[in-house]
């Protein structure tokens, strides 16, 4: 989602799963990086090293 700029939506159709399945995914990752937001959550993982823009 971060390296292509995906919405939820997109995200879900990109990869055949359910929003419902992704929404579940981000509501984890976000509890696991203590961030309230996608956006705080997206940070945190860049800053921690858990997403590669290279």
């Amino acid at each position: 989602m971060a390296k292509n700029d995906l919405t939820l939506t997109q995200a879900a159709d990109k990869l055949c799963l359910s929003t419902h399945t992704i929404n579940k995914h981000m509501a984890m990752a976000k509890k696991e990086l203590g961030a309230r937001t996608q956006a705080t959550a997206i940070y945190r993982a860049i800053q921690g090293g858990l997403i590669d823009f290279s």
